[in-house]
């Protein structure tokens, strides 16, 4: 049977027609808020060599519109989302912008 595709009516910026129960996320890890001991101190950064380049990096990811899909009565959920990434690369002299062409995609 072919995979069916449904746009869930509800705009992204509200819940999902998917709820996850917090309880079914598996056990917690056990956390020491005290893990510091008396001797704990401030550590003084040592000197390096800055790097011929410096790369900066950044992105972005936006749903556009979820998307519920059933195959064989199995329920599958997904988005229709837009992202794309740049970078700017800095080195002696001056810098180069590295521009990616955002991507639509069903994920």
């Amino acid at each position: 049977m072919p995979l069916t595709l449904r746009l869930d009516p509800w705009t992204p910026t509200y819940e999902s027609a998917l709820q996850i129960d917090e309880d079914e996320t598996g056990p917690q890890p056990d956390v020491d808020p005290f893990v510091e001991t008396d001797d704990w101190r401030a550590r003084e950064p040592q000197f390096v060599e800055r790097p011929a380049t410096i790369a900066f990096v950044d992105g972005v990811q936006r749903v556009e519109m979820r998307v519920i899909g059933d195959r064989d009565g199995k329920t599958v959920y997904g988005a229709f989302a837009s992202v794309a990434v740049g970078a700017v690369f800095t080195r002696q002299g001056g810098s180069e912008v590295a521009a990616e062409t955002p991507l639509r995609i069903l994920a």
